[in-house]
């Protein structure tokens, strides 16, 4: 039984997509070891993106109407399953938890220099658990009010940057200057799990979304729109900083929209960056939340909504220790989630599933025509 309040339009479907996969990546310097060609290791990493989702949705189509985490009981069994269950939910929970943090150690030295972290991400966590809590239908309408924003916004800083004369497009030459390799190492794992890879989360709920006959084709659409998204981000950042500066910087967005100077006397426009990233991030942790929690339902066959409270509580106190300082967290962001959570949960569990499936229906088929 899926209620209207957990089941979203195929318009609602491509925009959270769009905002999901550009949230936090537009504002970080994604593909950076690729020189002037990290827009081509975005690239790469889209089509990689597009061939994940199409593995996502070969167990989907044959098991229509189930979610992620009935696809691996059904796989798996009962037994093995809830442990994969269980820990599939926990790797949502993580990943909302360092979401979260990406957003605060931004605020905490653009807009909110002065307020204590534990009261930002108590606030953070109160907008999400209200929108987890009002269901999935209110998320993807909240995704279709804040992706036209969040890209219109980077749209702006972008042309503005661009009339102003701080873009250097040579900045991006010479095209593969030092062959596909750099490229190929940009993109994986880093590119491909960061942001394309997290589309797994969307497993839980795309079985349920009204005409999922054409969910497979929004989905690609949606993976190609939030590349050029962010491959404009990349172009931007590169041609306004360079290289060098976007390799050395955090949050490279920021440092080209400071750049920014509109007839001098409005300046600060790296806040106007910071409000995109919030967009994204304010559905992308309701997204991870929403998915972690209905691990939880299954399990315990309890509703959702029960644990929203609580979990959100316990994330605002998490998010604070979950690293030392924005040092360590980047490090561990960058050096060890991609190859310790991100490739087996996003990667290599869902292909072992896909030939499980494929394998059980196929046999199930073969047994039914006896």
């Amino acid at each position: 039984m899926n209620p209207s309040s957990e089941q979203i339009s195929l318009s609602q479907l491509f925009l959270l997509m769009v905002a999901f996969e550009t949230g936090s990546a537009i504002i970080f310097g994604i593909g950076s070891s690729a020189k002037q060609d990290a827009w081509l290791s975005i690239l790469l990493s889209a089509a990689v993106g597009v061939a994940l989702l199409l593995i996502y949705f070969w167990f989907m189509l044959r098991l229509p109407q189930q979610n992620f985490y009935q696809v691996m009981e059904y796989a798996l069994g009962k037994p093995i399953g809830a442990v994969f269950i269980y820990l599939y939910a926990m790797y949502f929970f993580y990943i909302c938890i360092r979401i979260d943090r990406d957003l605060i150690e931004i605020m905490k030295t653009t807009l909110l220099t002065k307020t204590p972290v534990e009261i930002m991400h108590l606030f953070f966590y109160i907008l999400c658990m209200y929108l987890t809590s009002s269901g999935l239908q209110i998320i993807g309408r909240i995704g279709e009010l804040f992706a036209p924003i969040l890209m219109g916004f980077l749209f702006l800083i972008g042309v503005l940057l661009i009339a102003d004369g701080d873009v250097s497009f040579n900045r991006l030459l010479p095209v593969m200057g030092e062959g596909i390799e750099p490229i190929l190492k940009a993109a994986f794992p880093s590119v491909i799990t960061f942001p394309f890879g997290e589309l797994i989360a969307f497993t839980m709920f795309i079985p349920f979304t009204s005409q999922f006959s054409k969910a497979r084709r929004v989905g690609v659409y949606g993976i190609l729109a939030s590349s050029l998204v962010l491959i404009f981000s990349c172009i931007i950042q590169i041609g306004t900083i360079g290289i060098d500066a976007r390799s050395r910087a955090t949050y490279p967005l920021l440092s080209a929209a400071r750049i920014l100077t509109i007839g001098n006397f409005i300046e600060r426009i790296d806040a106007l960056a910071t409000f995109i990233m919030m967009l994204g991030i304010v559905i992308k942790v309701s997204v991870f939340f929403y998915s972690g929690l209905k691990g939880l339902e299954h399990l315990t066959k309890v509703r959702y909504t029960t644990f929203v409270i609580p979990m959100g509580l316990l994330f605002s106190v998490l998010s604070v220790v979950v690293s030392h300082n924005s040092a360590e967290h980047v490090y561990e962001g960058i050096k060890l989630v991609p190859y310790v959570l991100h490739i087996p949960f996003q990667i290599a569990i869902p292909c072992v599933l896909c030939g499980i499936v494929t394998w059980r229906t196929r046999k199930r088929t073969a047994s039914g025509n006896k």
